[in-house]
C-alpha cells in the first residue's frame, strides 16, 4: 500500500509557473520544475512508487513528460536543487492527457528497478521534465502548479522549496523558499531483514505458543501468545528484552528488531477472607423464622424443629467463594446437644464435613477447613426433645482465582490447540 511522504497542498494549483517545452537535443540543457521533498513516513525505508503534479496545458501542445528523482544540493527549504546523476524515471505520460486550459492532477508511476529505495527522513528532488515536443515554441506550453505566498494559508507544514531547472525562460524566477509546486511523493514501505523473537516459558508456567525461536519480517507483530500458570501460581507481566514489560495477556510484540519474550509467574496469594452473610436460604424444612438466621442480627433467632435426634438442614447459599472458614451463633437448651455443619464444593460436586460436636452457648463459634471453592453451608441439631436456636451464620472467603487456561473446562477430557490455517480451534477427545 502506497503511503504519502511529502507533497504541497492542491489549494493553491490554479497558480502556475511555465515549464519549457523543449527535446533533449536543444542547445538548452536545463528545462524543468521541480521540488525538494523530504521522506516523512514512519518505516526506514520507501521504494519510489509514484508522484503527482497539478498540470495544465496550453495551445497544442505534443509529445511527453517524465518526473525524474535526484538527490539534492544546497539547504532544504532555502535554496536545495538537484546534484548528480538521476536516481530513478518515471513512465512516460503523453502530454495529451494533460487537461488543455484547465488544472488535473497528473501521476507519474515508477516501475520495475525505477522504484528507488529512499531512506526515512532523506531529502531529495523530485523533477518534472519534458523528452519531446516536435511543436514546442510560441505559446504551446506546460504550466505547473505553485503557491507563492510565503506564509501558506491552509496551513501546510512542507519545508521544502521548488528547484528550476532553466531560469531564464519567460522570466522565471531563480529558486525560492516563496515557491511551493503543488505535488505529492508516494513510496511503498520496503521491509528489512528478518528478525528473531526468541520465546520462553518461564517458571511455574507455560506459554502458548511453545517456547522457541521465531522469524518475522521487521515491523510486522509476532504470533499472540497466552501465558498459563501452574497451580499456585498467576501470571503477573511479560519480560521483553530482559525488563517487565506489560501484563496483558494475551500479547503480542512489534518486531521492529530482535526480541526475547518470557511470561513471569507468581505465586498466588489469596487475600484474607471477610466475614459475608449468606445470599439465601434454599432450604429449611420444620425451621421457624429461618430468615432470623441471615438477618446480621443476634437478637433474632430461627428455631429448629424440637425432635430427638438430628434435624433436617437449614441450607444457605453464596456466590462462589474461596474459602477456609465459617462461624455460628446458636443456642442450646440442653449442653448434650450436637451441631452438624457441612460446606459444599460446587467443582466436586460435594458435600465435605466442617465439624460436628457440642458447641458454645450464644457466642460466636469459628470452625476450618481445608481450602477450597464454596457456595453452600448446611446445619442441623442433634437433639434431645428440646429445640435449638441458630441466630446468625456467615461464609468467610474471597472471590476465587480463575483456573488455568482450559483446565477446568476440559476436566479430564484431552484437549489440543490447532495450528496453521486453523490455529486458535481447539479439538476436544471424549
Amino acid at each position: 500500500m502506497a503511503t504519502l511522504l511529502d507533497g504541497y497542498s492542491e489549494s493553491h494549483q490554479n497558480e502556475f509557473w511555465s515549464l519549457k517545452a523543449v527535446h533533449p537535443s536543444s542547445s538548452y540543457d536545463k528545462s524543468a520544475w521541480g521540488h525538494s521533498f523530504q521522506v516523512l513516513g514512519t518505516k526506514p525505508k520507501y521504494k519510489l512508487t509514484q508522484v503527482k503534479f497539478y498540470l495544465s496545458r496550453i495551445g497544442a501542445i505534443t509529445g511527453h513528460l517524465v518526473a525524474v528523482l535526484y538527490n539534492k544540493t544546497g539547504e532544504h527549504g532555502s535554496d536545495a536543487i538537484p546534484t548528480g546523476a538521476p536516481l530513478a524515471t518515471s513512465d512516460v505520460v503523453d502530454m495529451a492527457t494533460v487537461p488543455n486550459t484547465t488544472w488535473g492532477l497528473i501521476a507519474f508511476n515508477f516501475s520495475g528497478d525505477q522504484q528507488y529505495e529512499m531512506s526515512k527522513d532523506a531529502i531529495y528532488c523530485i523533477e518534472l521534465q519534458v523528452l519531446d515536443s516536435p511543436n514546442a515554441g510560441g505559446y504551446n506550453a506546460i504550466l505547473v502548479g505553485y503557491d507563492d505566498a510565503v506564509a501558506h494559508p491552509d496551513g501546510a507544514t512542507h519545508a521544502g522549496n521548488d528547484s528550476l531547472y532553466w531560469l531564464d525562460y519567460w522570466g522565471c524566477p531563480t529558486p525560492s523558499d516563496k515557491l511551493d509546486i503543488c505535488f505529492y511523493v508516494y513510496g511503498e514501505f520496503v521491509p528489512s531483514a528478518n528478525v528473531t523473537l526468541t520465546v520462553s516459558d518461564g517458571a511455574n508456567g507455560t506459554i502458548y505458543p511453545s517456547a522457541g525461536v521465531y522469524t518475522y519480517t521487521q515491523y510486522t507483530y509476532s504470533d499472540v501468545f497466552t501465558a498459563t500458570p501452574n497451580d499456585g501460581y498467576i501470571f503477573s507481566y511479560w519480560i521483553v528484552d530482559g525488563t517487565e514489560h506489560i501484563s496483558a495477556n494475551p500479547f503480542n510484540v512489534y518486531m521492529d528488531a530482535n526480541h526475547t519474550l518470557q511470561p513471569y509467574f507468581s505465586v498466588y496469594s489469596p487475600p484474607a477472607g471477610d466475614w459475608q452473610t449468606p445470599d439465601a436460604i434454599e432450604s429449611s424444612t420444620g425451621w421457624t423464622n429461618p430468615a432470623y438466621s441471615k438477618d446480621d442480627n443476634i437478637a433474632t433467632y430461627a428455631t429448629a424443629p424440637a425432635v430427638s435426634g438430628y434435624t433436617n438442614f437449614i441450607i444457605f447459599t453464596h456466590s462462589a467463594l474461596a474459602s477456609e472458614k465459617l462461624r455460628f451463633y446458636s443456642h442450646y437448651a440442653s449442653s448434650d446437644c450436637k451441631i452438624d455443619v457441612d460446606v459444599y464444593n460446587p467443582d466436586s460436586d460435594a458435600w465435605t464435613d466442617v465439624y460436628e460436636g457440642t458447641f458454645a452457648n450464644n457466642v460466636w463459634v469459628e470452625k476450618t477447613f481445608t481450602l477450597q471453592k464454596v457456595t453452600k453451608m448446611r446445619i442441623r441439631f442433634y437433639e434431645y426433645g428440646y429445640a435449638c436456636w441458630l441466630y446468625e451464620v456467615d461464609f468467610n472467603g474471597y472471590a476465587p482465582a480463575p483456573p488455568p487456561l482450559l483446565a477446568k473446562a476440559l476436566g479430564s477430557h484431552l484437549a489440543y490447540l490447532l495450528t496453521g490455517n486453523d490455529k486458535g480451534k481447539i479439538v476436544i477427545l471424549t
